[in-house]
């Protein structure tokens, strides 16, 4: 799968990611219409725990 660095993004998709991050609600990108891709944030462990 190929990797993009958030900062190679477009500042409105870096701000949708960020919102999504926050809150923990996952953003749906729509085409023509119909749901294309999902963007959700990673469940990660935290160390100290």
């Amino acid at each position: 799968m190929k990797q993009i660095p958030l900062a190679e993004l477009p500042e409105t998709v870096q701000n949708l990611i960020n919102q999504a991050q926050k809150t923990g609600e996952p953003l749906t990108i729509i085409q023509n219409g119909v749901p294309f891709a999902i963007i959700s944030p990673m469940k990660t462990v935290n160390s100290e725990q």
